[in-house]
């Protein structure tokens, strides 16, 4: 696939604020105007759409997000697009703060036969500049709120296909899975099935944060702790694996794949706790069977 080389400048805070207190604030161009807040826990960058623009956004709806380390922002940034099988879909981003110029910048390209109208003159260059002063948050109506519900179910719906279809389609599956994110952010389940698509194209970093915002969402859900427990195996960290598959377990975990995941086995070959963890889940999920 080929990778989006995105240029996006913003207008923002000395690069030395900015890397100390995230992204805030409203900023305007082609892709409307966006605010931007940053989580103080999670340090999670979000910028939502507010108004105007030339793709057709919902109020609220998520636009941006990631995280900015230092002088670098990694994440993503949702697109509408144009040309033969070119959907609305997130691109990865790697942006850039120059603190000379109190720029954000970042290089990208779209897929091969796609463009998009926030693209400036059919150039590779986004810009965005910040607006004085806080302003008003996006006006959300019940009609847009219900809209955006139904856009977030109907999305969701398409990556659940995608994974269970006969041939699993998991870079559909990603794509819808955010795409229903960036409508409805709160939605354990979504985040859970986007670390699922993470984890089956091999990128294991991306599911930890899945379903870690998934988790952050709903903590009781087992298979989650689970699936990341197989996360933290996929690179090798025992002690984060082994926390998580306590925790899947305390919670009532009674599936059969702990015994059968090939990462978690390989790591904790021969450790007893993981053998009696292995034993606790069989008999649970024989007793299950018998009722």
């Amino acid at each position: 696939m080929t990778r989006l080389i995105l240029l996006l400048t913003l207008a923002l805070l000395p690069a030395s604020a900015a890397a100390a207190q995230g992204l805030h604030g409203r900023f305007s161009g082609t892709l409307g105007t966006l605010r931007f807040d940053t989580d103080e826990k999670t340090g999670q960058v979000l910028g939502e759409f507010e108004s105007s623009g030339k793709c057709s956004f919902l109020p609220g709806q998520g636009i941006v997000d990631g995280v900015l380390e230092g002088d670098v922002f990694v994440g993503r940034i949702f697109l509408c697009q144009t040309g033969t099988a070119c959907e609305d879909r997130f691109y990865p981003v790697m942006a850039f703060v120059d603190p000379d110029e109190g720029t954000f910048s970042a290089l990208v390209r779209l897929e091969t036969a796609c463009s998009s109208p926030v693209l400036e003159d059919n150039s590779r260059l986004l810009t965005l500049t910040r607006i004085e002063g806080d302003g008003p948050g996006p006006v959300v109506t019940p009609g847009q709120d219900r809209k955006a519900q139904e856009r977030a179910r109907r999305a969701y719906k398409l990556a659940e296909a995608a994974v269970l279809q006969a041939r699993p389609d998991y870079v559909t599956a990603k794509m819808r899975a955010q795409e229903s994110i960036s409508f409805d952010r709160n939605n354990f389940a979504a985040h859970l099935l986007l670390g699922v698509a993470e984890m089956k194209l091999g990128n294991a970093d991306a599911a930890i944060t899945a379903y870690r915002q998934s988790l952050a969402l709903r903590d009781d859900y087992p298979l989650t702790h689970y699936d990341l427990a197989c996360a933290y195996a996929r690179l090798k960290n025992r002690s984060a694996a082994m926390q998580s598959l306590r925790r899947a377990v305390e919670l009532g975990l009674a599936e059969n794949d702990i015994t059968v995941d090939l990462d978690l086995n390989t790591l904790f070959a021969g450790d007893p706790e993981f053998k009696a963890l292995q034993a606790k889940v069989a008999q649970r999920a024989a007793q299950r069977r018998k009722r």
